[in-house]
């Protein structure tokens, strides 16, 4: 803490005490006390000092040791920016600053450690400084924190998911968003842990042609990129893909009165996982049931079935309400959108 004072005719000397108790002696009209800690209220007087004449002690000057903050967090969201400070011992108040290219303004006093800065154009770099105070003894900390900037890009929207007219991709498509040099693709597959970066591309669209044999759900979220920046992730959208191609397949489909028919291959021993990953990544799993024709040639055991013996043999796949409802309300569900509550496998073993 710094304390000054103006100078006394006559003093050559001046005394500093710290909550009535003597500290140091100095000729300057500045002291400074490093025996202090954040939080704490300290109040200083000074005596001017000539010889053995000691004047007396001056009016007592408060102040309430305030540290300087940092940034913790600084992030885009859908049309703001969001900026977190640490908070810090004695500060009651913070004012945070912000600046495009010119000067640092005010823009908000708070008692909290967050802002949320609605005021910002997609494209425009912000700077954030914070300074600390506290109000009761009107200090304030030395200096504000160390500043960061953040481009702010606003948030990708009207993604659209869904296969592609040539049976063996899917087309994803948004809107472009201000001052965007390039979009982040990702992709989760029904079953997986985790996104996965599948694409950067410069344009508003991207075709996914890395996709599965079997009947698979796959969910995909857009990222809008300018340098390091990236905007916050757009909604999700699902889109089902049931692979179509001609002649013999391994795994085909076709519709019979509004209802869905998968129709697969198998070797003996063979499992297929896809359905039950579907469910899965739904949260259906419990919501429905699946039950075997003739279980000499496939059994269904926990959504995976597993090919048995040669021959053929159909599997139920029964929904509850309740899955049909979770079902029905997700975008871009294509044929897998329930009219029914069942849809069938047929199985062929070989």
């Amino acid at each position: 803490i710094k304390i000054t004072w103006k100078k006394i005719s006559g003093a050559k000397t001046y005394k500093v005490y710290r909550d009535g108790k003597y500290i140091k002696t100095t000729s300057k009209l500045v002291a400074k006390d490093f025996s202090v800690k954040a939080g704490k209220n300290y109040s200083y007087t000074v005596k001017a000092v000539n010889g053995k004449t000691t004047s007396k002690a001056s009016a007592a000057a408060k102040i309430t040791r305030v540290n300087y903050t940092t940034i913790r967090n600084i992030e885009n969201k859908a049309t703001s920016v969001k900026v977190v400070w640490n908070k810090r011992k004695g500060a009651n108040q913070y004012k945070l600053y912000r600046a495009t290219t010119g000067a640092f303004k005010l823009v908000e006093t708070t008692t909290g450690t967050t802002y949320t800065d609605k005021d910002v154009v997609s494209g425009t770099t912000y700077t954030y400084k914070v300074l600390c105070l506290n109000t009761k003894t009107k200090s304030k900390s030395y200096g504000y924190s160390t500043p960061k900037s953040i481009t702010h890009l606003t948030q990708v929207t009207d993604v659209v998911a869904r296969e592609n007219v040539d049976t063996t991709s899917i087309s994803v498509s948004w809107t472009a968003a201000k001052a965007a040099e390039s979009y982040d693709v990702y992709r989760l597959k029904a079953g997986d842990d985790a996104y996965v970066k599948v694409a950067n591309v410069t344009e508003t669209s991207y075709k996914d042609t890395d996709t599965s044999d079997n009947p698979t759900l796959y969910a995909y979220k857009i990222y809008a990129v300018k340098g390091s920046t990236k905007s916050v992730a757009s909604d999700v959208r699902y889109a089902p893909f049931v692979h179509k191609t001609e002649g013999e397949n391994r795994i085909r489909y076709y519709v019979t009165d509004g209802i869905l028919h998968i129709c697969i291959h198998l070797s003996v021993g063979e499992e297929y996982k896809e359905g039950k990953a579907l469910a899965d990544l739904l949260s259906l799993n419990g919501l429905y049931s699946a039950v075997s024709a003739d279980e000499s040639v496939a059994t269904v055991e926990d959504g995976v079935i597993t090919a048995v013996a040669a021959g053929e043999t159909e599997i139920a796949i029964n929904f509850t309400d309740d899955a049909v409802e979770i079902v029905n309300q997700l975008d871009n569900m294509g044929v897998i959108r329930l009219s029914e509550k069942t849809y069938y496998v047929d199985v062929e073993v070989k």
